[in-house]
């Protein structure tokens, strides 16, 4: 798949790479583009009326990857891109916000 279509984990997938404490069941997942139907047949992705768990999103601002990393052959976005797009999520995003402040924005806790 090409360099800028790349799929970047966000939410909380990405908060189980930056502080592994929960598991998840809805992985969402930026692209740089809209994918073809071939790169999504290719990943084996298969759409689904109820019980999707995984979702495909392109950003409106491509500002959501600055400071993304590659860790373990995987492109995350950065802890406070995570921080910030856990608001208003469901499931555990409030303990992944938490425990993203305090690994990563020991300043935020500071300045409160």
């Amino acid at each position: 798949m090409e360099q800028e279509k790349c799929l970047t984990p966000i939410r909380l997938a990405a908060a189980w790479n930056h502080a592994p404490f929960s598991g998840f069941r809805l992985a969402l997942i930026y692209v740089r583009k809209p994918l073809s139907k071939s790169e999504i047949e290719r990943l084996s992705f298969k759409a689904e009326p109820r019980g999707a768990n995984t979702w495909l999103i392109v950003p409106r601002d491509k500002g959501v990857f600055w400071g993304s990393q590659e860790i373990r052959g995987v492109r995350f976005v950065s802890p406070l891109q995570t921080y910030l797009d856990l608001q208003g999520h469901p499931e555990r995003s409030k303990e992944a916000q938490a425990e993203i402040q305090s690994r990563y924005m020991s300043w935020s806790i500071d300045a409160v």
